[in-house]
């Protein structure tokens, strides 16, 4: 369209270069903050729809934020005459997505129900308090400090004996137990990355065996299964793994500098081996 070929050229000699190259040829865009990366990449989407003849519904595009999503798809839809069959997802809403859409693959009796992270906390609450008296004590002495957690929480990395008094006591308590879940919540994600290492943390253990045991109890998910559960999904049902690389022919990745691990398998088992039409974009100054 003119609109289309107005937008392209408006950008510099390279940003035209990776917008207009072939879609069968793995293609990396690296440039700084403000340099216009994901305007380049809502104009390949266009170029490759329009002049390519790609089908939009076969086109994938992930990246890490809400906000992100939604600024891509509103690019693509004033562009791209079908832009909203273009499949546009944050990488958990794509996991979100065909976790529902294939949850008895993945052996649940019914559709998930995902926790949010107030409801995560309120579980995983209910498990301290759970713990025989000498446990729960123990429990409420943990002090977050594992990776990101120790920043964000060390206002609430309070004595519960601290003040006087009933009402400070029960602040005290307060603060104790929030110090308690988010340090819980840091050693989840501990337990996660370094999975020999949960079971020579007794208590930790022992709490997050019991949160696992209500989650399954009542068909629960949380924000960290999306991820492995679809990495699950992609390994172990080969029909269904074919069936996404039919479905997403094309895929284009947002601040690229960004993926983790399971993100990067997710991404491998995604691509043809044989045909891998890719296109990523990041910051080489914050990978």
């Amino acid at each position: 369209s003119a609109e289309l070929e107005r937008s392209l050229q408006s950008l510099d000699e390279s940003q035209r270069a990776a917008a207009t190259e072939r879609e069968d040829v793995p293609l990396l865009i690296a440039a700084g903050a403000g340099a216009g990366k994901t305007r380049v990449l809502g104009l390949r989407i266009a170029w490759l729809t329009m002049s390519r003849g790609v089908t939009p519904n076969t086109i994938l595009a992930l990246t890490f934020t809400r906000k992100a999503k939604e600024e891509m798809q509103q690019r693509i839809m004033n562009l791209v005459p079908r832009g909203a069959e273009v499949s546009v997802h944050t990488f958990h809403s794509f996991a979100l997505t065909n976790i529902k859409a294939n949850f008895t693959r993945l052996g649940f009796q019914r559709d998930p129900v995902v926790l949010d992270e107030n409801a995560k906390f309120d579980r995983l609450r209910e498990c301290i308090q759970d713990l025989p008296p000498q446990q729960h004590q123990k429990a409420m002495q943990w002090k977050p400090g594992l990776d990101a957690d120790r920043e964000a929480t060390a206002n609430a990395n309070t004595n519960a004996e601290e003040g006087s008094g009933d009402a400070s006591a029960g602040r005290g308590q307060e603060k104790a137990m929030a110090g308690a879940l988010m340090y819980l919540s840091g050693f989840m994600k501990f337990a996660r990355e370094n999975r020999t290492a949960a079971s020579t943390r007794e208590l930790e253990f022992k709490v997050l065996q019991a949160y696992e045991g209500k989650k399954k109890s009542f068909n629960w998910l949380d924000f960290d299964d999306l991820l492995p559960l679809m990495l699950s999904l992609l390994q172990k049902d080969s029909r269904c793994l074919s069936d996404f690389r039919a479905k997403h022919r094309v895929i284009l990745v947002d601040e690229f500098q960004d993926v983790s691990p399971p993100q990067i398998e997710i991404l491998k088992l995604l691509l043809d081996p044989y045909k891998p039409c890719i296109t990523v974009c990041g910051d080489q100054d914050q990978s």
